[in-house]
């Protein structure tokens, strides 16, 4: 049953994908953004999923959904898909881009139906790795205690962005981690975090921008700030020279 609910999903979402990537739409387009072809073929595509859990979803909901959704795919892949919005060629977004975030959205519509259904048979686990929740209860108590939460999640976020691009490290849980530390925020905090994100599409990312952030955390926070770093390293069991760069300037 789930197997067969998959497939037609696939091809749903795999239609979405070659619409969205024929448009061959600029940066002004990604998803949240109103009127757009691109927006248009998500909202049908999300829509079209939720008729294969048996949801009937109007389209200003699907609207709603989209946001979630293209948050969260972008807080989950900021090397995978952001980077790939900076080829240098203007603000253009590349098809191959453009697909690529809408088979990431419905994949991820996908997993929101599945996890509604989940929750109706309390027998689908929908968990992480037991590494990963251990990581993320502790990070929420740091947060909770940070005096400059903003400063601290947009260094997270675009130091995890570059060294992914930077030194090809993949950091598949740290990433996942991310994701679901995004979803427990609170919305303003999320879209400044969006912000970032599409800062970092506009203009690059770098170092200086990462460390002057860093330099406006308090020593306490500077610490807290390390450790993380090194919990991401145990996460994905390896090693960033730029991880260690961030560790020395800290301490020196």
């Amino acid at each position: 049953m789930l197997e067969d609910r998959r497939e037609k999903c696939h091809v749903i979402i795999h239609g979405a994908a070659v619409t969205t990537g024929g448009i061959g739409a600029g940066l002004a387009q990604i998803p949240l953004a109103d009127s757009i072809p691109i927006t248009a073929a998500q909202v049908a595509m999300i829509v079209a999923i939720a008729k294969v859990y048996d949801i009937d979803l109007a389209e200003g909901a699907a609207k709603g959904l989209l946001g979630g959704f293209s948050a969260s795919v972008i807080g989950r892949n900021v090397a995978g898909v952001l980077i790939g919005w900076i080829p240098g060629i203007g603000n253009a977004l590349k098809a191959s881009t453009a697909a690529a975030l809408t088979e990431a959205i419905g994949w991820t519509a996908v997993r929101h139906f599945e996890n509604l259904e989940a929750e109706k048979r309390a027998s689908f686990n929908y968990g992480t790795y037991a590494g990963e929740v251990k990581a993320e209860e502790k990070f929420r108590d740091v947060l909770k205690e940070l005096m400059n939460r903003d400063y601290f999640l947009f260094s997270l976020y675009r130091l995890v962005s570059y060294v992914k691009e930077k030194e090809g490290l993949k950091l598949e849980q740290t990433t996942r981690f991310l994701e679901n530390i995004l979803t427990t925020l609170d919305k303003e905090t999320e879209m400044r975090i969006f912000r970032e994100l599409q800062d970092i599409a506009y203009y690059g990312n770098n170092l200086n921008t990462i460390e002057k952030y860093i330099s406006n955390l308090s020593d306490e926070d500077a610490i807290k700030f390390t450790e993380t770093l090194k919990e991401f390293e145990s996460l994905d069991n390896c090693k960033s020279t730029t991880f260690l760069a961030i560790y020395n300037k800290l301490n020196a």
